[in-house]
């Protein structure tokens, strides 16, 4: 399904920020919350974006390193018929807008888990990459069913997350 610009549930639609600037802001997100190896995939005439990263933590005394793929929401510019600019006259990917809804969807998911004392991982496990490329998510929802059949918890257990500070390296374009 394509999302349009005008839809209301659509934010940053005025943005005058660019997709280059957006992705320093994401960059810059990423190493303030002390998150490793960031990559980028950057095609966007080919409607392709996405971010890679390491998120390295100590739960309950378990050293974990996963990788998340965030990939940037691709939004539509409808097309305008009677626009003297002829690729306007064309539906077309509005990336500086996608771009800005993937820096909110980062910026939130790494401030919430800091605020709340929680896990980076657990915030961004819809989007932490398997070894064969696929993300956990993915993996769940062929099992969803089977949480149905999980017993209920007799008793809730404190977790115990510790965020392992490193010097961010250098970002890498692939």
């Amino acid at each position: 399904m394509k999302i349009f610009s005008d839809d209301p549930l659509v934010k940053y639609c005025n943005t005058t920020v660019t997709a280059a600037r957006t992705r320093e802001e994401i960059d810059a997100k990423l190493r303030e919350y002390a998150v490793v190896d960031i990559a980028w995939h950057w095609k966007p005439t080919a409607n392709d974006v996405y971010v890679q990263f390491g998120i390295e933590e100590i739960i309950n005394e378990v050293p974990i390193k996963v990788v998340a793929k965030v990939v940037c929401p691709m939004i539509w510019n409808k097309a305008n018929r009677n626009a003297k600019i002829p690729e306007r006259r064309n539906e077309r990917v509005n990336l500086e807008v996608g771009m800005r809804a993937m820096f909110w969807y980062i910026k939130s998911h790494l401030e919430t888990a800091y605020a709340m004392q929680s896990s980076r991982v657990a915030g961004f496990l819809p989007d932490i990459l398997t070894y064969n490329g696929r993300t956990y998510f993915d993996s769940v929802l062929n099992r969803i069913t089977d949480f149905a059949a999980l017993p209920e918890p007799t008793e809730t257990r404190e977790r115990k997350v510790e965020v392992v500070k490193q010097q961010p390296r250098n970002v890498t374009n692939l």
